[in-house]
């Protein structure tokens, strides 16, 4: 998300599910740069902000909250060296 500034949204669904299965970190990969995100349940639940935009419920973390946002080597094929 962008505006009201830049975040990653969760559905709330999908982090209460994680949480009751013992899950205490969220953690998001981004496709395009091959970034990784993470932040503890408990500061999406205490810094996020509610979204509804026409989906599901969701959370919102600005990305300045998040921790990372660290580029991981892709992992090599079996034919490729990895970089």
């Amino acid at each position: 998300m962008r505006k009201p500034e830049p975040a990653w949204a969760v559905d709330i669904a999908d982090l209460d599910a994680a949480q009751a299965k013992g899950a205490r970190t969220l953690r998001l990969h981004e496709r395009g740069s091959g970034r990784v995100f993470e932040a503890p349940l408990a500061r999406v639940r205490a810094l996020g902000f509610a979204v509804s935009r026409g989906h599901n419920r969701q959370v919102a973390l600005p990305l300045r909250l998040w921790d990372g946002g660290v580029e991981r080597p892709a992992q090599a094929t079996l034919w490729e060296v990895a970089p």
